[in-house]
Parts: C-alpha cells; structure tokens; sequence
C-alpha cells in the first residue's frame, strides 16, 4: 500500500472524533497529507443543511465515512462541526500544521 492510499483512506475517519487524536499521533508524518485530503474532500460538501431528523450527537466509533454518513442525512452542519473539532484536535497535537 502506497502512502498516498493511506493518505485517503485515513482523511475521512480523521473526522470521526473517537480516531481523530489517535490517528494524529500515529501518523504524524502525514499527518499534514492527512488533513489537506480532509479539506478536499469537504470542499465537495454542503456544510451549511441540517435537516430537523436529528439520529444522534456523535458519530458512532463504527461509522468510518463519515462525510457520506452526514450527507446521505442531510446534517451538514454537524459534519461542519466535526470538521472544526477533528481540525482544532489536529492543531493541538501538531503544531506544524499551522503553517
């Protein structure tokens, strides 16, 4: 497996708050690769929708797609959410990735 496979395997369930600071610390080489291919992939994303069917606060430790999890339920705004918490969790463990 190619470090750019891993790259875009791990980028979504970077967004899952149970992985996010374990996968950091793990992968703290690419960690940078890691959230630029998170970003890309909310690029394509409504953030902005959030639908009044509300299925629970957190995503579940199973759900590994998290943006298709979010977005097949229109809970855009919650995906923002956990955008903004996986990227502050990010920042706090790696400095590097201020820059």
């Amino acid at each position: 497996m190619t470090e750019e496979e891993v790259v875009k395997l791990l980028a979504e369930l970077f967004l899952n708050p149970n992985y996010t600071i374990p996968l950091i610390g793990s992968f703290r080489p690419v960690a940078r690769k890691i959230v630029d291919q998170a970003v890309a992939l909310l690029r394509n994303c409504n953030l902005s929708s959030d639908s009044d069917d509300i299925e629970g606060d957190f995503v579940d430790a199973d759900v590994l797609y998290v943006i298709e999890h979010y977005e097949r339920s229109g809970r855009g705004l919650e995906l923002h959410e956990l955008a903004c918490l996986a990227f502050c969790r990010a920042l706090d463990l790696d400095h590097s990735l201020l820059g």
